[in-house]
């Protein structure tokens, strides 16, 4: 094998090695703005709607927090542990278990909607189309 060869083959091992790795970072990066948008989002009453936003990888989870229990400070950095182990090529999932979250997103006949899921969605679709762009920084999801 020449060195050309063995610097070819080696060079392709390292991208073997390192482009799922930094594609899990990506993913985790777009994981948690899009948890943290959502948190940010969410309307405030007693806390609950945001307390029960919740991170997970391959099933939603869906774990309700009961009132009275604040998670907020430790929402991103549970997230961050979650994501921590996953496949970079993974599902993960940013939920709300309460069943007025949607009533919120949505709206009803009664009730304008106040959406945290849409925007975020929206701004991150925004940052991910100006990446190529080279305008990263512009539109940065929260």
């Amino acid at each position: 094998m020449s060195a050309a060869d063995k610097f070819a083959a080696e060079l392709r091992e390292e991208f073997r090695l390192a482009v799922p790795v930094g594609f899990a970072r990506f993913h985790q990066a777009i994981h948690l703005r899009a948890l943290k948008s959502c948190i940010d989002l969410s309307a405030v009453d007693t806390g609950r709607l945001r307390n029960n936003w919740q991170s997970a990888v391959g099933d939603p989870g869906m774990q309700e927090f009961p009132e009275g229990s604040s998670r907020e400070s430790s929402q991103l950095a549970d997230a961050a542990s979650v994501l921590e182990g996953m496949d970079p090529y993974g599902v993960s999932y940013v939920s709300n278990p309460l069943e007025y979250a949607s009533y919120l997103e949505d709206g009803t006949p009664k009730m304008e909607p106040q959406p945290m899921v849409r925007p975020t969605v929206a701004a991150i679709e925004s940052w991910a189309a100006n990446l190529g762009k080279g305008h990263a920084g512009a539109g940065s999801p929260r």
